[in-house]
């Protein structure tokens, strides 16, 4: 069986990659998708940790929310706003990967 490839750049939903590295998340890719929705690119975000990127959110729930889909491999819905359009909460992250 040979790997899939998909260009995450094609969905579009926020794609964020996150690589565990010394008990933190760092951001290793993201589509242009989440790009566009968090000016990823304008904050030198390529291998910064979370809490950098996103530093108007509580870090500590952030991180303890990906902690725990990282070590259960489950999907987990959690309410990590970042702002509001038309009055309807905007996920943070969209669908995060961690690696």
């Amino acid at each position: 069986m040979s790997p899939v490839k998909l260009n995450i750049d094609l969905l579009p939903v926020n794609i964020s990659v996150y690589k565990m590295q010394a008990n933190n998340f760092v951001l290793i890719a993201f589509n242009q998708a989440a790009d566009k929705e968090y000016q990823l690119s304008n904050r030198q975000s390529l291998a910064a940790k979370i809490q950098d990127i996103f530093p108007e959110v509580n870090a500590t729930t952030l991180t303890d929310a990906l902690f725990r889909v990282y070590l259960s491999g489950k999907n987990e819905f959690t309410d990590l706003p970042k702002k509001k359009n038309n009055g309807n909460k905007t996920p943070l992250l969209g669908f995060p990967i961690i690696l």
